[in-house]
């Protein structure tokens, strides 16, 4: 498991390897920085504030290098990637 923060959420699958991957984000925490915006809005959507909106994340196959990406990017650490 890839530990970016200290919540996750989302599935996804990685055809390639057979994998499964998760997001969770402590929305609660999120301050705004928007890094994991910056690095995908398809992935990790703000609300109008710009916080993210969302606590879960499926991730599509293809995109799993931007996932963790972006939750290297935050740097309050709020995104978890875990693969299975």
């Amino acid at each position: 498991m890839k530990n970016c923060g200290d919540s996750f959420v989302g599935r996804a699958r990685d055809i390639r390897y057979g994998e499964v991957m998760k997001i969770r984000i402590n929305k609660a925490a999120c301050v705004g920085n928007a890094r994991c915006a910056a690095v995908s809005e398809e992935l990790f959507p703000l609300d109008d504030d710009g916080y993210i909106a969302v606590e879960e994340i499926d991730v599509p196959p293809g995109k799993e290098d931007l996932a963790r990406r972006g939750a290297r990017a935050c740097p309050e650490r709020i995104i978890v990637i875990e693969e299975e």
